[in-house]
């Protein structure tokens, strides 16, 4: 998230401070009571310029600053340092076609999931023309026409085919093939702004293979490890920006890529981080009327954020910080035989570890 930084004084003056100035400074012969001539012709500017300051040249200083800039100006803060954010990119599913076989199913054709109360069908276009084969199936590749993590539904919700085609009895989605990402949003291209600014990356360094790392789509996280198996020889470990395990096809994009900007002479290999499961078991006291499922939701979603703003950071998972928040959670009162893997203390983490929610288990003393 932004930092706050200080206001200079002379930007938060109150209307009322700068009226005060320019009554003192008006001439001896003008009267300057509340209602006469001067004092009303002079309010409205005081009021203007207190929200010029207030509003407009805060908001000014704190745009033009990294830490407190956002949107398209801090987009310009990253070109400063030669970073652009990064877009999102189309979910890739895999659709099985049950039917007649010898039907062809052509590029274009448009798959969705199923519209409900509350959400519009997703529709993924095939990227591919394919025939059924003899056993009746075939599996084509669809790209979500609308770009981000929208488009990662879970198997079997993407059953409708929009124009029917002769010869075709079903299709449904049965893997990802890629995973949509959303477009980088501004606390984690601040961050990776800063992080640049911090690392001096130079001839191959190992700060500069965290920044090729991070330049690539999808990569959330990265740690790198020089000379990992020996001389010459780069590690660089990723997570997604989920700060989840990387995909197989998130791990071959980044190698591609700082294969195609490294130095000559380096051996260098990409891995996905390897997640431990942190699971969570308490017994607390809640105020009466309240659900404990909502309590459970909530108090799950904090610990997945806390656990992602650790990634590759600590090198444990604190007891006392994931106590904390469930102190915190709107409803609890006190809880007890509160333990993190069956255990009261910290969880530690290997150089490679991210640790990721497991099971969750709450009940009502």
């Amino acid at each position: 998230m932004g930092t706050d930084i200080t206001i200079p004084d002379f930007l938060k003056e109150t209307a009322y401070d700068i009226h005060k100035r320019m009554l003192n400074q008006a001439p001896e012969n003008i009267n300057t009571i509340e209602g006469d001539l001067f004092w009303d012709a002079t309010i409205p500017a005081a009021k203007e310029i207190a929200r010029s300051k207030n509003i407009g040249l805060q908001n000014i200083l704190k745009l033009g600053i990294t830490k407190t800039s956002t949107g398209e100006y801090l987009d310009l803060k990253g070109s400063e340092n030669g970073l652009t954010r990064k877009y999102a990119i189309s979910t890739i599913q895999t659709i099985k076609f049950t039917g007649v076989a010898g039907t062809q199913i052509q590029k274009g054709k448009i798959v969705s999931t199923p519209a409900t109360d509350t959400q519009e069908s997703i529709g993924f276009s095939i990227v591919e023309t394919k025939s059924i084969g003899t056993d009746g199936t075939v599996e084509i590749n669809a790209e979500c026409l609308t770009a981000g993590t929208i488009g990662n539904v879970a198997v079997g919700n993407i059953t409708i085919l929009v124009t029917s085609i002769n010869g075709v009895k079903s299709v449904s989605n049965v893997k990802i093939f890629k995973y949509g990402v959303d477009i980088e949003n501004d606390d984690d291209f601040r961050e990776r702004i800063i992080q640049k600014s911090q690392t001096p990356a130079t001839s191959g360094n190992k700060y500069h293979y965290l920044n090729w790392a991070l330049e690539v789509t999808g990569v959330g996280a990265a740690k790198v490890f020089p000379l990992a198996n020996g001389p010459g020889t780069v590690k660089v470990v990723i997570v997604d920006s989920n700060k989840n395990k990387a995909s197989d096809e998130l791990v071959k994009d980044t190698f591609n890529h700082i294969e195609e900007v490294r130095p000559i002479g380096a051996n260098v290999s990409v891995v996905s981080a390897v997640e431990k499961s942190i699971d969570i078991t308490a017994n607390v006291t809640i105020v009466n009327g309240l659900n404990l499922g909502m309590i459970q939701t909530e108090f799950i979603n904090s610990v997945v954020e806390y656990l992602q703003s650790v990634a590759f950071k600590a090198s444990s998972i604190s007891y006392a910080k994931i106590g904390s928040i469930l102190l915190n959670t709107t409803g609890v009162l006190d809880y007890t035989d509160f333990k993190i893997n069956n255990s009261t203390f910290n969880i530690s983490l290997a150089d490679e570890e991210i640790a990721v929610i497991g099971k969750t288990a709450l009940g009502v003393i």
